[in-house]
């Protein structure tokens, strides 16, 4: 599908770019509310499993995975889809 077959989309008065601007909005939002819950719920628990370890280096991963902010995830998303669109 091409991005002139969305802008031509209509369904019940709505157009295609709206849509296509809701579901970029949710997307946003909801990514960002799984890596809230995973930062708040998974993080604690791998934390404790680290300090049980004697090297350092998943002591690094876990601060640095817990200083990674909402924009990221956006970004990473927007990598994400632009390197599988590469390889299609």
């Amino acid at each position: 599908m091409d991005w002139q077959t969305v802008v031509d989309f209509d369904l019940r008065g709505n157009a295609g770019t709206q849509y296509a601007i809701m579901l970029a909005v949710f997307a946003f939002a909801g990514l960002t509310i799984v890596f809230k819950i995973f930062s708040s719920i998974v993080l604690p628990k791998l934390r404790k499993a680290s300090e049980r370890t004697e090297t350092d280096i998943d002591n690094f991963l876990i601060t640095l995975i817990k200083h990674v902010k909402p924009p990221f995830y956006f970004y990473g998303c927007v990598l994400y889809r632009n390197t599988v669109s590469l390889i299609e």
